[in-house]
């Protein structure tokens, strides 16, 4: 999810009808988050281990080296 998704969560979760916001957007908000982290930090650890294998940032499209 973008952070525009997150925004517009938060946002509908305030309630002026009852005494606390409803916190399961809040939740959604914070798994997403780290959801995002997660799948950042692997794409970083998998170009790392391509790089350290291979030297190059990226791997060829034909797959050969």
């Amino acid at each position: 999810m973008g952070s525009g998704v997150f925004l517009v969560l938060v946002s509908l979760a305030r309630r002026t009808d009852g005494p606390y916001p409803d916190p399961v957007p809040h939740a959604l908000v914070l798994t997403g988050i780290v959801v995002t982290v997660s799948a950042t930090a692997l794409a970083l650890t998998l170009l790392r281990r391509i790089h350290k294998e291979t030297g190059e940032p990226t791997l060829s499209e034909d797959g050969r080296e």
